[in-house]
């Protein structure tokens, strides 16, 4: 939960990170999360928010974003959960990547996120 700074996104391998119009994904207590809106947006990737869930296969787990943005409606493996050091703050960041078949998101924690 929390919000998540988009880094880095790929669709099918592109770089599609300059057409966001914010690069944050915001998951919320409540199972609400919102998305970024996709500059080029048509009536298909406009809509900002969705329904989320955590699933688990095995050891494997997933986000799972329901919304009519069709970019992000999907499940994503997350993968690489890890606290990576800030030379800037001298502090620790915590990154993540989420991805499905065709969305890779690299991301890291705002740390000036606060409990919902």
């Amino acid at each position: 939960m929390g919000v998540w700074i988009i880094d880095e996104i790929y669709y099918d391998n592109q770089d599609i990170k300059i057409a966001l119009l914010a690069n944050a994904l915001i998951i919320r207590k409540s199972n609400i999360c919102r998305v970024p809106i996709i500059n080029v947006a048509d009536n298909h990737t406009d809509k900002q928010e969705g329904t989320w869930k955590i699933k688990q296969e095995g050891s494997t787990f997933f986000l799972v974003i329901k919304t009519t943005n069709e970019l992000f409606s999907d499940s994503f493996k997350i993968e690489k959960v890890r606290w990576e050091r800030d030379n800037r703050t001298q502090g620790q960041l915590l990154k993540i990547i989420f991805s499905s078949k065709r969305l890779r998101m690299f991301c890291t924690r705002d740390a000036a996120d606060v409990p919902f």
